[in-house]
């Protein structure tokens, strides 16, 4: 099923695979992507340091542009790894889309310019809004709850604070499950892949109304002691 008001705006990631193998496998295909880089010097490397393994969920292995051909997904690419940049901006107002899945590069905050382009911009955020809010949120939670989150929301010119589609809280990384590369990007699909069941059956977006006395706190990147005494948290067996 080709959705004709989705679009995604992409980096080549492992959270960009993840995003459109899963979408793939359940019957929903993006109208375009928009590729933030330059078509003639690319590079789709999958490098890890890890020695966990990996789950099902998705190959981080498989090229990004192999996977937009086998769908058969209309693409370009941006010569730009910037999506606050003119160019991007330009190329998204000559399209219809409503709206485009947020696969850009980490850290990146989309400013006004981008954001009254008469679009709406999906992101999965690894981490419960707003308690966690902001970088490597996954590991504070594994730290302070010995689980984690991960929210759907609507971005605005604010770091995680956009308008909330959905949000669940998730049992913790399994022994030998590689964090960053794939559980973070499983997680986050998981959840596209839900907020887009809604989206197909009802015409539109499901909402979740943000809990007014939950605590809002914003992180920033973990110390790697912190990070390592978190990977170690999820090496234990649950009782």
């Amino acid at each position: 099923m080709i959705l004709k008001d989705l679009g995604m705006l992409a980096s080549i990631n492992p959270r960009s695979k993840a995003y459109l193998q899963i979408m793939g496998k359940n019957g929903y295909i993006p109208n375009f992507i928009l590729i933030l880089d330059d078509e003639k010097s690319f590079k789709d490397e999958f490098k890890s340091t890890s020695t966990f393994g990996f789950g099902k969920t998705f190959n981080p292995h498989e090229e990004l542009l192999q996977t937009i051909r086998n769908l058969q997904i209309s693409y370009e690419f941006c010569s730009t790894c910037d999506p606050n940049d003119s160019l991007v901006v330009s190329m998204l107002k000559e399209r219809n889309e409503k709206y485009f899945v947020y696969s850009g590069p980490g850290g990146k905050i989309l400013r006004k310019e981008i954001l009254t382009v008469g679009k709406k911009f999906i992101h999965m955020h690894p981490g419960s809004i707003p308690e966690y809010k902001g970088s490597t949120t996954i590991y504070y939670s594994i730290l302070k709850e010995g689980r984690c989150g991960v929210t759907a929301f609507f971005m605005n010119e604010e770091i995680d604070r956009g308008e909330i589609i959905k949000m669940k809280k998730l049992d913790k990384p399994k022994p030998g499950e590689d964090i960053d590369y794939y559980y973070d990007c499983s997680i986050r699909a998981a959840i596209l892949k839900e907020i887009l069941d809604v989206y197909v059956s009802k015409d539109e977006f499901p909402r979740e109304t943000l809990l007014q006395n939950a605590n809002e706190e914003t992180y920033f990147i973990i110390h790697p002691v912190l990070k390592h005494v978190a990977i170690l948290e999820c090496q234990k067996e649950d009782e």
